[in-house]
């Protein structure tokens, strides 16, 4: 077996990023901090260019740059539900909770100060509690929920299985022996 390594916040932030499209394996509770912090830090200084824009404009490119640093978070989140031995299937609430955050965020950017209201509709109370209920199922699995100790059925435990080869190269879960398909699971 090769020697193990214990990965770095830069090395987890990059298989992050190289990982975009890899729902199979386990993902630390580390590699999503580690992601969250680079892309707000990101997300931060690109907000603090001055692009010269209308406002309402100001907005759609903001948005568009959030949901390209938001891109990895899919993945992320299917690699933290197998780490917890849970189907990644639950992703596809990402979806439309973060829709419905767009839309209430567009509620406020295209406010009328004529008729002091926006001219979008409010959002039907069902929505609001399914945002709400997506945030904190989204959260407690990110914050709270513990990866399952050994190997499960998405593959073996990654805090304890990563040698620096697959460290650099990123996909030590794509190679992980008895990983099981998303889909299937």
């Amino acid at each position: 077996m090769a020697q193990q390594a214990t990965p770095n916040g830069l090395t987890l932030v990059m298989r992050a990023i190289t990982g975009i499209v890899t729902f199979m394996g386990r993902s630390r509770r580390s590699e999503f901090f580690y992601y969250w912090i680079a892309a707000m830090l990101f997300g931060t200084i690109i907000r603090h260019i001055p692009f010269d824009l209308s406002p309402r404009t100001d907005w759609i490119v903001d948005q568009a740059g959030q949901l390209l640093l938001l891109l990895p978070i899919f993945a992320l989140f299917a690699r933290r539900l197998h780490d917890a031995n849970v189907s990644g299937w639950w992703t596809l609430l990402l979806p439309p909770t973060m829709a419905l955050g767009v839309y209430s965020s567009a509620r406020f950017v295209f406010f009328d100060p004529l008729n002091g209201a926006s001219t979008l509709p409010d959002l039907p109370i069902w929505a609001l509690l399914f945002q709400i209920g997506g945030v904190l199922f989204f959260l407690a699995f990110i914050l709270v929920v513990p990866g399952t100790e050994g190997a499960n059925r998405f593959g073996p435990d990654p805090r304890s299985s990563i040698d620096p080869e697959q460290l650099r190269t990123g996909n030590h879960q794509d190679e992980a022996e008895g990983a099981q398909d998303p889909l299937l699971g």
